[in-house]
């Protein structure tokens, strides 16, 4: 019904709109956990100092497959560099994520052990055996980990430029998710990106841990000087 050009030049005006009124997805600003506030960049910062990725295999029913690769700059920003964003079985996504870490470099990823994720996580280690893949059970309560990181997700994540066009159901799944979690049809890529800045904070606590024991290391090592 719609020239393409005109739909992404509404879809650039008003994302947010766009997702309502063209996609099928109705919401109002009011009660949206994350809304269009995600920050956006253009390019990589040339100081990156770890590149990874978090991955949430699919429930049953209208659950999604979402797997993010990101870097990670010296000030603790996580630029998410990919995605894979999918309903296909895991036959299928577990092709697709090998291919992702290998095409960003990733050095570890997280894959969670629930819903079949352990058998996932070993078929994409064998397909990328230069990734360090880890599996782990998610045991903590999901909505209480997502509405709790949500300022940090805001502040710490950013989306590349075009996002919005490049992973557009993704997008939209995330810019109208609301606090009210029934209310919701998918919480896949907020797990995810919650999972990302639990996993982003332990990193850097067990780096300011080693960092702290190796000072004290060198303090006690220090010959006593007499005047």
């Amino acid at each position: 019904r719609h020239d393409a050009a005109l739909l992404h030049a509404k879809r650039a005006l008003d994302p947010l709109r766009f997702e309502c009124m063209y996609q099928g997805r109705p919401s109002v600003r009011e009660g949206l956990l994350y809304g269009d506030q995600f920050a956006e960049y253009d390019a990589l910062p040339r100081e990156i100092v770890r590149r990874a990725n978090y991955t949430d295999t699919a429930d049953t029913g209208d659950d999604y497959l979402c797997s993010l690769s990101y870097a990670v700059d010296a000030d603790g920003v996580i630029y998410i560099t990919d995605a894979v964003y999918s309903p296909l079985g895991m036959e299928e996504t577990e092709i697709l994520v090998a291919d992702m870490l290998l095409r960003n470099g990733t050095v570890a990823a997280r894959i969670e052990s629930n819903n079949g994720g352990r058998g996932f996580a070993r078929e994409v280690a064998k397909r990328c055996r230069e990734v360090r893949v880890e599996w782990f059970h998610q045991s903590h309560n999901k909505e209480a980990r997502i509405l709790s990181n949500a300022p940090a997700v805001l502040n710490r994540i950013a989306m590349p430029a075009g996002w919005q066009i490049r992973w557009h159901v993704l997008y939209g799944d995330l810019v109208t998710f609301r606090r009210l979690f029934r209310a919701n049809r998918r919480d896949d890529a907020p797990d995810v990106l919650t999972g990302i800045i639990e996993t982003e904070s332990e990193t850097a606590s067990r780096k300011n841990i080693r960092a702290v024991g190796f000072l004290s290391l060198i303090h006690i090592s220090e010959p006593t000087r007499h005047s």
